[in-house]
């Protein structure tokens, strides 16, 4: 099954929710330690199978979500959700794996506006802002004339 990637675009995002009498409820799930996090499917066929493995209990549905509504409901009735879980497989939950699918929410609102910074751009300016090495500074002792072609010199046959 081919995934579509995350966009802005007018495509719907697929939420779990239930709906107790008042404004539906979207599916928490714990993350790694303990926090919940907020699973949102790329595809309807995504979000079915986790639903149909995870089950929560009845009530729950599959709801198509465009990107104001996720917006509204990560500005308001998930405000306390500190990340999303984009695509989760059912099993990641259990096995703690949660976070090689998830982002900080965010950053997760940042991209939803189109407004987010690539994340190489995020972890070269992490690295300069602490004056560390990043993935553009060279690193002694690599490959033989390495440093002088950092500097721009040849390197002698």
């Amino acid at each position: 099954m081919q995934r579509m990637p995350f966009s802005s675009s007018s495509t719907p995002y697929w939420v779990i929710s239930r709906s107790g009498g008042g404004p539906p409820e979207p599916l928490l799930i714990p993350g790694a330690r303990g926090e919940p996090v907020l699973p949102v499917f790329s595809d309807e066929a995504t979000a079915r199978e986790f639903l149909r493995s995870v089950h929560p209990g009845g009530g729950w549905w599959l709801r198509p979500t465009g990107v104001g509504e996720l917006l509204s409901l990560l500005s308001g009735a998930c405000s306390g959700v500190r990340s999303v879980a984009l695509d989760a497989a059912p099993e990641m939950a259990a096995e703690g794996t949660l976070g090689l699918v998830s982002m900080g929410r965010e950053r997760f609102l940042d991209h939803l506006l189109g407004r987010g910074r690539s994340w190489f751009d995020e972890v070269y300016a992490r690295g300069r802002r602490r004056g560390g090495l990043t993935a553009l500074t060279p690193l002694r002792g690599q490959a033989p004339g390495y440093e002088g072609a950092a500097r721009g010199e040849q390197r002698a046959a």
